[in-house]
């Protein structure tokens, strides 16, 4: 039986598949959810968590009082520029509790991100015990931070398996191909509707649907085979996807990726941009393509060889996908939060397992 409160966890723009990840870890231990709303409304949040939220605006500093809850002995929050989340971290950090932040960026080597890797050994460094990312790119950034690698935990992001089973073999399934995410330059919409024109894609019996709002759909209305729709809720397109051949998301900047792993656990071949990081996760020779981003022939050419492809690819597609998806969901959230409880809560105060980080003021 749950007793007091051991954890709280921190998750700005709650969605659907946040609060089905956390689910076996609420029922399983005390732990309490602090949330921000998510831009898009997403139905029945507290009951896919199976406990109620204490919502706040994460936009302006808060205290634990006004929160409602005692200060815990471990903090897991989103981000690190939160100011609500930062707060709380900061109070939490007073009376000797751990801090623990998941963090979704992915390396790029951008000229911000060479100037936060500083910033993040000078000043951010030591106020963090453990970190929490979403997978191989996330350790990969974290090392290049100057994180050691028993600090960093993976398996934030991922989709649930009970919302998104398995649809039929992929060579069974109409040559259709799924975009889902915000109708965004960052999205890649310019490269797709330019690389889906130039390939003749309708001509070789291919139909493109779209999901998500946003400036840039104009781009692929009226465009051959190409149908848009808007924002759609989990169950909706958890039947799009078990229908689907191929998932795209050909993104400029894409820290993860859940979609990926939707499509993935429905047995999708993916075609998915190397600055997504749920590519290093959940691609391989044989379920799919990485392409450049912001490169509109590189899709194209990835296109025309899915296209190319016999209706066996994509059986065998489907089943690497699927197999690659069992890494992530609900299950490794609580494999990690349990990893993470092991490492820091069974001991009184902070652990000496692990030297301190180094700046670290904690002992």
């Amino acid at each position: 039986m749950k007793t007091g409160i051991e954890t709280v966890i921190a998750w700005s723009g709650l969605s659907l598949y946040a609060a089905r990840l956390l689910r076996p870890v609420v029922a399983a231990h005390p732990v309490q959810v602090v949330a921000s709303r998510a831009r898009f409304p997403f139905a029945g949040l507290e009951e896919h968590l199976g406990a109620p939220v204490h919502w706040i605006d994460d936009t302006r500093p808060h205290t634990w009082a006004e929160v409602g809850l005692p200060v815990p002995r471990l903090f897991i929050h989103t981000g690190w520029n939160i100011p609500g989340f930062n707060s709380l971290a900061g109070a939490a950090a007073r009376t000797g509790a751990w801090r623990v932040p998941m963090i979704d960026n992915n390396w790029q080597g951008t000229p911000r991100q060479w100037l936060g890797r500083l910033v993040y050994r000078v000043a951010m460094r030591r106020h963090f015990d453990r970190v929490i990312v979403p997978g191989r790119d996330g350790v990969r950034f974290l090392r290049r931070l100057g994180t050691p690698a028993q600090r960093v935990h993976v398996g934030m992001y991922g989709a649930d398996p009970a919302l998104f089973p398995p649809g039929l073999p992929g060579g069974s399934r109409p040559k259709t191909m799924l975009f889902v995410g915000q109708m965004i330059e960052r999205k890649g919409l310019v490269e797709l509707a330019a690389a889906w024109r130039a390939s003749g894609a309708a001509t070789r019996g291919w139909t493109l649907r779209c999901f998500g709002r946003g400036p840039l759909e104009s781009l692929l209305q009226g465009l051959p085979g190409v149908t848009c729709g808007g924002f759609i809720q989990a169950e909706e397109l958890s039947a799009e996807l078990q229908r689907a051949r191929v998932l795209v998301l050909p993104s400029r900047q894409e820290h993860w990726g859940v979609v990926v792993h939707e499509a993935a656990l429905s047995g999708c071949a993916l075609i998915v941009s190397s600055a997504a990081g749920a590519a290093a996760d959940l691609l391989g020779p044989g379920n799919g393509l990485v392409v450049p981003p912001a490169n509109a022939g590189g899709l194209q050419r990835a296109l025309e060889q899915v296209f190319a492809r016999p209706p066996e690819w994509f059986d065998a597609a489907s089943t690497g996908s699927a197999g690659r998806a069992t890494n992530f969901g609900p299950h490794r959230w609580l494999a990690m939060y349990e990893a993470l409880g092991a490492d820091l809560l069974g001991a009184n105060g902070k652990n000496a397992s692990l030297p301190p980080a180094a700046g670290s003021t904690c002992s």
